[in-house]
């Protein structure tokens, strides 16, 4: 079993999970299926059922069909309000008549119950990103206002009167120091 999802930035269709009966991952190079019906499923925004792929007459041409002996296949594309965002799909190579049309309906539903939850995801993650960004503008913007503030206070503090009659009495004592002769002359 798969699941495949629509990349927003270039719009093709990659897999995101794939099982096996045995309910084992599937590496990516290791998945095999039919891209074809997955193709005609997402196209026509229906599921596609076939209960032994090998005689029916609509896979003949499908070279994957035929290459990897399917037998049974289910494949339900993903819609969210008219768009296609992905499929699921099933195959089995060994028994036919696995999926049952009285299953599509529910399998439908669950699609679309699923396509909602991914996309409901892909969308707090827009947000959690956003909200990072925003933290980070807003950390930095605080750490310019405290350097403002700062400045501020300095600029308050060496315009005081206190701070300049300090500064004019240190510049006497430096100055009445650089006048006295030293010691070793």
């Amino acid at each position: 079993a798969y699941l495949m999802l629509n990349n927003k930035q270039t719009n093709e269709l990659e897999l995101t999970v794939a099982r096996n009966w045995d309910r084992e991952n599937i590496a990516d190079s290791e998945a095999v299926f039919s891209r074809s019906i997955v193709s005609q499923a997402l196209k026509e925004g229906q599921a596609i059922l076939a209960t032994n792929a090998q005689a029916d007459d609509r896979f003949q041409n499908a070279k994957s069909v035929v290459s990897n002996s399917l037998r049974s296949i289910l494949c339900i594309p993903l819609t969210l309000q008219g768009r296609v965002i992905g499929a699921l799909y099933a195959d089995n190579r060994i028994t036919q008549d696995v999926f049952r049309r009285e299953q599509i309906p529910l399998l439908t539903a669950f699609g679309t119950q699923a396509a909602i939850a991914i996309e409901n995801a892909r969308q707090f993650g827009a947000v959690k990103n956003d909200l990072e960004n925003a933290l980070t503008e807003l950390k930095s913007l605080q750490i310019e206002l405290d350097r403002g503030h700062v400045e501020k206070q300095v600029s308050q503090i060496t315009e005081s009167d206190y701070f300049q009659r300090l500064a004019s009495q240190a510049s006497d004592m430096r100055r009445r120091g650089a006048d006295k002769p030293s010691e070793t002359e």
